[in-house]
């Protein structure tokens, strides 16, 4: 079996497990009856950390069922085979060579770090800014809720925080909160870190002593990327949603406010999914922005999803040489390599194909449900790119997908959690050398 076969059964699997403790009555609210293709869409949006809901959560679910999404969420955050490695080790076993390699490609190579190392320094990294997470979470809420609940309100949402899974145990999200410095502060520093990357972390902390100019020169080519375009997409995205929403959703609100709201706006729609704004009532432009940001999504090696900022980077740098006349890809003094700049071009080109045969399948599927309401093409190619960015925002239609909808999102959520991956896994495999050439011919282009 090739590891992106393994990779898919073993997402395909952990979804099955949840849909069906999902689908028990122990995990509904009394009163509620969750259908099989809800609890198969829920699971499938908990381990692919979307947050996409055709169910509340918090009225809907009972606690065993908030915490079998909460499980769903970490192990699908961090990886299935990340935690799998991890208990492989722990009963003194070795590592079958199939894991090892899905582990190495799902969180790189960059790094010289045993298997065994890199798998245990990911779950100690994870936990501990988890726990500082629910911990800084829980001074804020402990004023407003009980202990119990305050705790299980803080745990909850750090680790969806930190795995980007947009999963709220607040009905209307952070909206509550839309104003609030503490509670935006923690979740959107949980949602960038947990999006950069485990191997950019580890970059990072590799020499915290030395100075800034030291520091900057040792940080490897990726971390670099990552920093710039994840930041950049960041400042772009607030300020964007700054200006294109002061007259509409922003309006009445206190610049601090504003600026808080915009700034969540931009890092949630990147994957994490969380709002504090009104979805449904933001202009159009500033969908067009969202999308956008979640098509880009997170970091390789991270709990995000989408085509990730080095693909975007590297095409970005592509096309600026292509228009200076130059055959190199070259960024911070470095040239990335031809194979690394054409899988970045085939992963990019992959995925707006799967978001557009995927946008017109919900077209067709949705015509009844949706073909009364306006600006259906604009809803559901939202939908499509949340589902695909594992983002989990939404205009609102989530609850009304028919079932072939339901089933089309759900599919597409774990293309998303793992296409990328499992394409740039199936490109990077062993070349075929061809012993022969075709005769050249050109193309007229523009």
């Amino acid at each position: 079996m090739r590891p992106a076969h393994a990779l898919v059964l073993t997402y395909c699997g952990a979804i099955l497990i949840g849909a069906v403790l999902l689908s028990t009555p122990v995990s509904w609210q009394e009163g509620v009856t969750v259908e099989p293709v809800d609890a198969l869409f829920t699971a499938t949006s908990a381990v692919c950390v979307t947050g996409l809901i055709v169910k509340d959560t918090a009225v809907d679910f009972s606690r065993f069922g908030q915490c079998t999404i909460l499980f769903l969420i970490q192990i699908g955050g961090l990886g299935l085979m990340t935690f799998s490695t991890f208990f492989v080790y722990l009963m003194g076993r070795r590592v079958a060579l199939l894991e090892r390699v899905i582990v190495r490609d799902s969180f790189g190579t960059l790094f010289d770090n045993d298997l065994k190392t890199l798998v245990t320094d990911i779950l100690k990294l994870t936990l501990c800014i988890e726990a500082v997470g629910a911990i800084l979470l829980y001074l804020r809420f402990s004023k407003e809720f009980d202990a119990g609940k305050a705790a299980f309100l803080s745990l909850f949402h750090s680790i969806s925080a930190f795995c980007n899974a947009g999963f709220s145990l607040f009905s209307t999200s952070f909206m509550k909160y839309a104003g609030d410095p503490c509670v935006v502060g923690v979740i959107v520093t949980l949602i960038v870190v947990g999006g950069l990357g485990f191997l950019v972390l580890a970059d990072l902390a590799r020499s915290p002593r030395r100075k800034p100019r030291a520091r900057l020169r040792t940080l490897t080519l990726q971390t670099k990327m990552v920093l710039a375009v994840s930041g950049g997409l960041i400042l772009i995205g607030s300020v964007a949603c700054f200006f294109l929403e002061k007259d509409n959703t922003l309006a009445g609100s206190s610049l601090g406010s504003r600026i808080l709201s915009s700034v969540f706006l931009s890092v949630t729609s990147r994957t994490a999914g969380f709002n504090t704004l009104n979805t449904a009532a933001l202009s159009s432009a500033t969908l067009f922005v969202v999308m956008m940001l979640m098509f880009v999504g997170a970091s390789p090696g991270s709990t995000g999803g989408g085509i990730k900022t080095t693909t975007f980077g590297i095409f970005l740098a592509l096309a600026r040489a292509r228009l200076r006349g130059q055959e190199e890809v070259n960024l911070f003094r470095r040239t990335v390599p031809r194979e690394v700049v054409n899988r970045s071009l085939a992963v990019f080109a992959a995925s707006f194909s799967v978001v557009l045969v995927f946008c017109l399948a919900l077209l067709v599927t949705e015509r009844a449900s949706l073909g009364g309401e306006g600006n259906m093409f604009r809803n559901v190619a939202f939908e499509t790119l949340s589902a695909f960015g594992t983002v989990g925002l939404s205009t609102g239609i989530t609850s009304s997908l028919t079932t072939a909808g339901r089933l089309l999102v759900s599919a597409l959520m774990l293309i998303g959690r793992i296409g990328p991956l499992t394409m740039a896994m199936g490109l990077a495999g062993a070349k075929k050398r061809v012993s022969y050439e075709h005769p050249r011919e050109a193309v007229m282009i523009g």
